[in-house]
């Protein structure tokens, strides 16, 4: 296991030669996928239009443990953004078709790895998080202590969720 960090900032593509799986959260785009679906793409966009195809064979066997453990399963297209999608962005990136977004699968895609991904939903066009998140001192802001609980609370338990469903897929 490799530890990247958050838009692979501790990460360098030399050498990897290997398949890699990334699990982890991302926000829907979509209001009908709720918080704790587990999302297993088949495809990922990037913000310059591109569409990448993700590993077939490691993507459905990471449906089927999900839906295997009782979990509900998105298939629809993922994005990957540089930043935390939220607000009209959300809005815009559902129009072309995804359900939700990250900010690293498609980095790897397109260094033309072999990947899959799982993502559990943290949060929704429903049940937004702030805009003010993409700032630096975010969790500072006496305005967001609701949503830091919440996402306190719900961030490490889908986190581990996503996990869980990687160690059940044997991958």
């Amino acid at each position: 296991m490799v530890r990247v960090g958050v838009g692979l900032n501790r990460w360098s593509p030399d050498g990897v030669q290997y398949p890699v799986v990334v699990c982890g959260l991302a926000g829907s785009l979509l209001a009908r996928v709720l918080p704790g679906t587990v999302l297993v793409p088949t495809v990922v966009g990037l913000e310059d239009g591109r569409r990448l195809p993700l590993d077939q064979g490691m993507s459905e066997a990471l449906s089927d443990a999900a839906e295997g453990l009782g979990y509900r399963v998105e298939r629809g297209d993922m994005l990957t953004s540089r930043c935390i999608v939220t607000g009209e962005a959300r809005v815009r990136w559902a129009a072309e078709g995804f359900a939700g977004a990250d900010m690293e699968t498609g980095i790897l895609a397109a260094h033309g790895l072999r990947v899959a991904t799982i993502r559990v939903v943290l949060d929704t066009p429903t049940h937004p998080i702030s805009d003010l998140w993409t700032g630096p001192r975010a969790a500072l802001s006496p305005g967001l202590l609701r949503e830091l609980i919440w996402m306190a609370r719900y961030a490490p338990a889908f986190a581990l969720r996503s996990a869980g469903v990687v160690r059940v897929a044997g991958l």
